[in-house]
């Protein structure tokens, strides 16, 4: 990307920001959509399952009337309460009471009646539409006999052992006086009924009709999910119970058929995104080239001036960044050709100035013989302290002038010893030094006068204002990784604004500013400035240089530096 044009980055940035902002907005709508319409296929699944579950209880309580239609008829209650054997006209009446029954609905897969007293049975179905007359077999030996023989109830509803049955409905008709049996009704039903109630008929939703026992009575075959994978399925599952909670209705929709839901309307908002990005990316392009094309022009004629021409300028229009641009390039143009013109001046005057200085140059070693001339004639007349003094200047002189920028801690010493010897000279006892080095450091670097600016700093600024004597100790240990070298004194001190003012200084990160903002005052401690510049350009941040002092009392000015 980095070696295309910015043309290119620019639409290929934008794209890419669309294509995510695209998908992102198909993300989160389809994640909202599909709860909303989750939540509204729950609440209207909802209100459809409370009114198909009333549907279905009042069905039952339909069901329940029909098995009691033959309590109705007083002869039929004659029949089966008398002990009158059975006969002819009775055997027929029974008969129309069950085929009259069976007729009554459309869902009855077949109809039975068993009377006690006459211990026969009439049976009529849709295979053998003839009633048809059957002994009555034991039964008390039917395992649901106890459940439709139940005080108050008498009746049982079980689901049909046969496919395509619902359920079988048993029906204990008694004797009120005493609770004797007289009579037992048994029906099946089909699912007709439930089919046209309950079926939804879409292929991803399963409606199932449970008693409060659990035992299922009707599926809606027209789902194609299984019921034993609906919880393994991530199924939407919507539950409806009856009034008096003998009835649970229960839809689960699959998750498949909820997302066909939204499969039409995630495909139409996609497409729409690719057809909006493909447009975009074109009108985009076309744009980008209209605006790339005044930086076009500048390119060139930077080009034009990287080869040596700056005389050409340029007039660019278009938005405001970019006519600022071209200003400023122009700016920029006449002022490279001024100093151009301006440093060939200069370097002739430089060259001018070269050949005076090297004309005027003095000698060192004519500054070095004047002073071994001195020291002669101050030992021909026998003044060995001035001789000294001369040979201790002279060492200064040689020591500032050539070297590398850092030396050992023991030449640094040296160099001190001789600039102490002379200042002696100068306050006689007055100043009083110590040196005191830990060893195994004397060969440990250091930069070059960085001690010797210590020691001035306190001849100057400790003296200068008291008429007392002024001790001096100097001391060098090895601490943490690093040399430490602190230079005390008992001298005036330093008031604590002035104090602050320093260490300010001091602590300053930028190497120029204390010099670009320097005043009169501040320029009394430009040695240490110099000397904390140094030693950040030649150690980093890992050197330090600190003061510390107490009006009346004294100073102590520390320097660290890496042992390195």
């Amino acid at each position: 990307m980095q070696k295309k044009s910015l043309a290119y980055q620019l639409t290929a940035v934008i794209t890419t920001l669309m294509t995510v902002i695209l998908i992102l907005v198909v993300s989160i709508t389809s994640v909202r959509t599909s709860r909303d319409l989750q939540n509204k296929i729950y609440a209207s699944t909802r209100t459809l399952l409370e009114l198909q579950i009333k549907n279905v209880s009042a069905y039952f309580s339909g069901m329940n009337a029909f098995s009691l239609t033959p309590r109705n008829d007083i002869r039929f209650l004659k029949i089966i309460s008398s002990d009158n054997r059975n006969d002819y006209s009775t055997k027929e009446y029974l008969m129309s009471v069950v085929r009259n029954a069976y007729y009554q609905r459309d869902d009855l897969v077949d109809y039975s009646i068993y009377v006690v007293n006459q211990n026969r049975g009439y049976f009529i179905s849709r295979e053998n539409r003839n009633v048809s007359e059957r002994p009555l077999a034991d039964i008390t030996s039917d395992p649901l006999y106890a459940e439709f023989s139940r005080p108050r109830y008498y009746r049982a509803v079980v689901p049909a052992e046969y496919k395509g049955n619902l359920l079988v409905y048993y029906r204990t008709i008694i004797n009120i006086e005493d609770g004797r049996p007289l009579a037992f009704v048994r029906f099946t039903v089909d699912p007709s009924w439930f089919d046209k109630t309950l079926s939804s008929g879409q292929p991803g939703e399963l409606t199932v009709l449970r008693n409060k026992k659990g035992n299922i009575y009707y599926r809606d075959v027209s789902g194609i999910i299984n019921l034993s994978s609906v919880e393994t399925d991530n199924c939407l599952t919507i539950s409806a119970e009856s009034g008096d909670e003998e009835w649970n209705l229960t839809t689960y929709i699959s998750k498949n058929q909820l997302d066909s839901y939204l499969s039409e309307t995630r495909t139409i908002t996609f497409t729409v995104g690719v057809l909006f990005i493909i447009v975009s990316v074109i009108l985009l392009t076309f744009f980008i080239r209209i605006l790339m094309r005044p930086l076009s022009i500048l390119a060139k004629q930077l080009r034009s001036t990287g080869q040596g021409n700056f005389k050409t300028k340029i007039s660019i229009s278009g938005c405001t960044e970019i006519t600022l641009l071209s200003d400023e390039y122009n700016t920029m143009i006449s002022r490279i050709d001024e100093l151009i013109e301006k440093n060939y001046i200069a370097e002739l005057n430089w060259k001018s100035a070269q050949l005076s200085a090297l004309e005027s140059q003095i000698n060192p070693h004519f500054l070095y013989n004047t002073l071994q001339t001195l020291s002669a004639e101050a030992i021909e007349n026998d003044q060995m302290k001035i001789n000294d003094m001369v040979m201790a200047l002279s060492s200064m002189l040689k020591y500032t002038i050539r070297g590398p920028e850092t030396v050992t801690l023991k030449t640094e010493l040296e160099h001190v010893k001789d600039y102490l010897f002379l200042q002696k000279a100068r306050f006689e006892n007055r100043l009083t030094y110590e040196i005191l080095v830990a060893g195994g450091i004397e060969e440990l670097p250091v930069p070059k006068i960085s001690v010797t600016t210590l020691v001035e700093n306190s001849i100057i600024h400790g003296m200068s204002k008291t008429a007392d004597s002024v001790r001096i100790e100097i001391t060098a240990e090895h601490a943490g990784g690093k040399l430490v070298i602190t230079v005390t004194d008992d001298g005036a001190g330093i008031p604590a604004d002035r104090l602050a003012e320093i260490q300010n200084q001091l602590a300053c990160q930028d190497l120029y500013e204390p010099a670009r903002q320097m005043k009169s005052r501040e320029a009394e401690c430009i040695g240490l400035r110099n000397l904390s510049n140094r030693l950040k350009l030649l150690y980093g941040k890992t050197a330090r240089l600190c003061i510390y002092s107490t009006q009346f009392t004294g100073t102590s000015t520390v320097m660290e530096v890496d042992d390195v």
